[in-house]
């Protein structure tokens, strides 16, 4: 196809095509969770602002042109017009960075912002191997009975990380604890469990209020291959016998009711559901103005795996302008503000048992109706796709493919 156009269109050519290809994977599983070219700029606030006007892949593009066109420089294939390109994609870069000062500009200072609602998060720091063994229940309550023991008074929700309980939910011990504890420190909890509904298993993250009722439940949407379920199960079991003691849960629906927790309307997300901003985004368009993302990292030990997940969730704050409250099993846990600030006081390290007591919340939401990307959707990555159909579609007329 690049032999049909000119050299000087290609790195915007080639731009698209990634942007495209980007934009529709984003929605495919399974995926891997850094594989947008946005996630290398997240030590950069100013220029991730861009997310919140164009979605995810604005940046994306941005990085693929500024390549290619360094690319088609150094290569001299299109002499002046090499020399424009770059100056086209420097001045686009530097028209972001200059958006992202002024929005950063206008964002009210750590300390005097924070909202009255407090929250407590939980990092238990159990054991990736000690969680599903019988033997280890009465220690992982322990733990947690220990974090809970000093809770603020008027604490407005303590928060749990993923697959938090020794068991499941309904099992009368699990079940029973669970009240007794939202009830002894008179506080709701949002609590990450597996739980059945009927002949249907989920990874969940259940809403129980002050008096240790359950009054709703979140069901992971987007479940990990060969970990929660196995495709093609029937197919393969009779062949490999392994498949057949793996994890079968069930996903739930798209469009879940919100929790709302002492006025604030809150959407769950559990794991590796951060990495798909299309489902983060439809939860901010129906009205969410925090998400809370309930993980274990554990099973990537001290490695590079736990930091970028949890950086993953500066885009999505981001993109939706939301406050961004995370609970990890062994790390990181933190809060991160719609701008995408990290707050550094209000994080934790990896592998340490500890209780995050946090007031997450802006006084006054400074994004009341969200984003313009969350109430819009991806326009910019769904362009991209109608360009580089058109344009592959060009060049099969001409011959070329």
């Amino acid at each position: 196809m690049a032999q049909r156009y000119s050299p000087a269109a290609l790195p915007w050519l080639w731009a698209a095509a990634w942007t495209a290809v980007e934009s529709a994977g984003a929605h495919w599983t399974p995926r891997v969770g850094v594989d947008l070219l946005a996630y290398t700029q997240y030590k950069f606030l100013p220029l991730i602002q861009i997310g919140a006007l164009l979605g995810p892949h604005a940046l994306g593009f941005l990085i693929a042109l500024w390549g290619g066109a360094v690319a088609l420089l150094y290569a001299q294939r299109a002499k002046g017009c090499g020399k424009l390109n770059v100056a086209a994609a420097g001045l686009l870069i530097a028209l972001c960075t200059a958006y992202g000062e002024v929005v950063l500009a206008g964002r009210i200072s750590d300390g005097s912002d924070r909202g009255s609602m407090s929250v407590s998060v939980l990092q238990p720091n159990i054991d990736q191997y000690q969680k599903w063994n019988d033997l280890y229940e009465d220690s992982i309550r322990r733990g947690f009975n220990r974090m809970l023991a000093s809770v603020p008074e008027n604490t407005g929700l303590v928060l749990w990380p993923e697959s938090s309980l020794p068991g499941w939910l309904e099992e009368p011990q699990n079940a029973a604890w669970v009240a007794s504890l939202a009830d002894r420190i008179r506080s709701p909890m949002i609590v990450g469990t597996v739980f059945r509904r009927g002949d249907k298993h989920h990874n969940a993250a259940v809403l129980v209020d002050e008096t240790g009722t359950i009054r709703q439940a979140y069901q992971k949407r987007r479940l990990v291959p060969f970990g929660e379920f196995v495709p093609l199960r029937s197919l393969f079991s009779g062949w490999i016998g392994i498949l057949g003691q793996m994890g079968d849960f069930d996903p739930g629906e798209l469009d879940q009711d919100l929790m709302i927790v002492g006025g604030v309307r809150i959407a769950a997300n559990i794991c590796y559901e951060a990495v798909f901003p299309h489902l983060l985004r439809r939860d901010s368009a129906r009205g969410a103005r925090v998400f809370v993302n309930l993980t274990n990292d554990g099973w990537y030990k001290d490695t590079a795996g736990p930091y970028q997940h949890f950086y993953t969730n500066m885009f999505r704050a981001v993109e939706n302008r939301v406050t961004v409250v995370r609970a990890a099993n062994t790390g990181i846990s933190g809060v991160i503000d719609p701008y995408g600030v990290v707050i550094r006081s209000e994080r934790t390290a990896l592998g340490e048992e500890v209780r995050l007591d946090v007031r997450p919340f802006f006084e006054e939401d400074p994004f009341p109706r969200g984003s313009f990307f969350s109430r819009t959707g991806d326009l910019f990555g769904y362009g991209m796709m109608l360009v580089s159909v058109f344009f592959f579609w060009c060049a099969r007329k001409r011959g070329a493919v």
